[in-house]
């Protein structure tokens, strides 16, 4: 009898010895937040939510990817809306979940079929005798590759290059919307590691010449042949197979 006694008392003070203070602390109490109060939060999320590539094009706000993100934050709340000291820290962790979601296979998928949509309708701008043709992001689909989102599997690049058909392609869509013009400049970006980020190619009537610019190689320009005025005849928009030179100034980036 005298042994249980003294187990009973051993575990009670061992009990009270590991409980913590904040064991004790009641949960903040607050109300369910209201339809306007969580589209106010949707707002505050979306503002820091960084798209692809610095891009607004890219942004994805679909509310079945945003909103159970910050539901699954809430929870951790007791489905209340977080007081005004939780609040930066509440939208910050809430913009992570999103970010998290976004390099998932459903999330990389909307991501993808951005990028596809402005790429099948690039900006076309003239500015004097020049025209940009701005397509953004090379289209294909998207994986993670050492920590960074990359495009894979795309018959648009070759050799860690913009494909020369659709170089043309999109030369061609420049000259056909503006035919008076005297520079045509095609940009692209290709996100992959093992590849230059950014290419432009500018095809000059007066030189009937393309020529190359990589964002990765200041001060050096690859030039094609000349092509009786048709950038079609270009056979191929491989650096390794046109002629070096030292550029002039290249174009602009973005």
């Amino acid at each position: 009898m005298q042994h249980w006694l003294w187990a009973l008392c051993m575990a009670t003070v061992v009990a009270s010895c590991n409980e913590s203070p904040t064991q004790k602390t009641p949960m903040t109490q607050g109300f369910a937040p209201s339809s306007e109060q969580l589209a106010q939060l949707r707002g505050e999320v979306l503002a820091q939510l960084k798209p692809f590539a610095g891009r607004a094009e890219y942004a994805v706000t679909d509310p079945d990817i945003v909103d159970p993100c910050i539901a699954d934050r809430l929870r951790g709340l007791g489905d209340r809306m977080p007081t005004a000291s939780e609040r930066a820290d509440f939208v910050r962790n809430a913009v992570i979940s999103v970010e998290n979601a976004l390099r998932q296979p459903d999330g990389l998928a909307r991501v993808a079929k951005r990028i596809a949509e402005r790429y099948e309708h690039p900006a076309i701008t003239r500015d004097g005798d020049q025209v940009t043709i701005d397509v953004g992001i090379v289209a294909g689909k998207l994986h993670i590759a050492g920590g960074q989102i990359e495009v894979f599997d795309t018959d648009s690049i070759d050799m860690g290059q913009w494909s020369t058909p659709e170089v043309v392609r999109f030369l061609k869509m420049g000259i056909t919307r503006f035919p008076g013009a005297q520079t045509y400049t095609a940009h692209i970006e290709i996100p992959r590691r093992a590849t230059a980020p950014e290419w432009s190619y500018v095809y000059d009537r007066g030189e009937d010449r393309i020529r190359v610019y990589g964002r990765s190689q200041p001060g050096v320009v690859y030039v094609t042949g000349r092509l009786g005025g048709d950038v079609g005849a270009v056979k191929s928009l491989r650096m390794t197979e046109l002629r070096q030179e030292k550029a002039d100034p290249p174009p602009s980036w973005r």
